[in-house]
C-alpha cells in the first residue's frame, strides 16, 4: 500500500481530496462528491523501480464502499458507517484506520482529465484517446517537477498513469464486484494501532 500511496502522489488528484472526505463525511447528498459509476472492479498493472505488481480497486455505491488491494495488504472503507480498516492477509489480523485517511485514497483512482486545475500545467494538451481494459480512455500530458505525466481515464476513473520511471495501468474492468468485499473476514483477528 505504501508503494500506491508514493506512486500515486499527484498534486491535481489530492486538491479535490478534502472535497471527498468532506463530502462522503456529511450526510448532506447534494454535496457528496461521487464516482460516476455506481459499482467497478478494476485490476492494475503497477510497475515501479523495474517492479510489477497488482493492485485491484473495487468499489460500490458510487464510491461509497471501496476496497483497494495491493501485495499482502487490503483496505476497506465504509463512508455511510464512516469506519474504515486495513487487513493484513499474511497474519489474518486487520487494524482500525482513521476513514479521512482511507477516505483520500478514493481520489488516486479519479481522472480529472481536462479540469481547470489540470490545465494550469505546464504542457498540458490532450492526447488521442486510447483504449485500455476495453474502455475508450480520454489522455492527457502534462509537465509535472521537470517530469512529462501521462493519463488515463474513463468516466472519471484512472485507467492510467505514467511517468518515466512508473506506470500504473488497468488491465481489466468489470462492474461485478466479488461478494463480501467491504466486510472484515470473520476469521481476521483485531489488532491495536
Amino acid at each position: 500500500m505504501k508503494t500506491m500511496i508514493k506512486f500515486s502522489v499527484w498534486v491535481v488528484i489530492l486538491a479535490i481530496a478534502p472535497m471527498i472526505c468532506t463530502a462522503q463525511k456529511s450526510g448532506d447528498q447534494s454535496n457528496k462528491v461521487r464516482l460516476s459509476v455506481k459499482s467497478g472492479n478494476i485490476a492494475y498493472k503497477v510497475t515501479q523501480d523495474g517492479k510489477d505488481q497488482v493492485a485491484n480497486f473495487i468499489f460500490d455505491d458510487y464510491g461509497s464502499y471501496f476496497r483497494i488491494e495491493m501485495g499482502g495488504e487490503c483496505s476497506i472503507a465504509d463512508a455511510t458507517a464512516h469506519k474504515a480498516y486495513r487487513l493484513y492477509r499474511g497474519t489474518k489480523t486487520y487494524i482500525e484506520e482513521d476513514p479521512s485517511a482511507v477516505f483520500r485514497a478514493l481520489s488516486f483512482f479519479l481522472h480529472t482529465g481536462d479540469n481547470k486545475l489540470a490545465k494550469e500545467y505546464q504542457g498540458f494538451k490532450k492526447l488521442p484517446n486510447r483504449t485500455i481494459a476495453d474502455k475508450d480512455c480520454s489522455v492527457y500530458s502534462f509537465i509535472n517537477d521537470s517530469k512529462t505525466i501521462t493519463v488515463a481515464g474513463w468516466k472519471g476513473l484512472l485507467f492510467s498513469k505514467e511517468t518515466p520511471k512508473e506506470s500504473f495501468t488497468a488491465t481489466s474492468f468489470s462492474e461485478t464486484i466479488p461478494e463480501n468485499s467491504f466486510t472484515v473476514p470473520s476469521d481476521y483477528k483485531l489488532v491495536k494501532n
